[in-house]
């Protein structure tokens, strides 16, 4: 059993620093969302966003936090379309 470190971003103008962790069981941590956070999963061909189960902060500021609100969004899209996908559900809810 091995576990992996993803270095995510470094500190760049852009962004900062992100780590992912993935345990034995394959128990994803994201190590702060700061801004760009979601954009350095594409780019790194990371697991989906949606895959962490848990992030930890190592501090409560902007270059911890910037990235979060966007994180939660776009897992909340991507549960919401799955939903739609296995149910079969096509068009408006409404």
């Amino acid at each position: 059993m091995t576990a992996s470190v993803k270095i995510l971003t470094t500190s760049t103008i852009d962004s900062s620093p992100a780590i992912l962790l993935i345990s034995p069981n394959g128990h994803k941590t994201l190590i702060n969302c700061g801004e760009g956070c979601q954009r350095s999963f594409l780019e790194s061909n990371a697991d989906r966003v949606r895959s962490v189960n848990q992030v930890c902060l190592t501090h409560i500021g902007y270059s911890a936090t910037g990235g979060l609100p966007g994180m939660i969004l776009t897992s909340a899209d991507a549960a919401q379309a799955s939903v739609e996908e296995r149910s079969g559900i096509v068009g408006g809810l409404n």
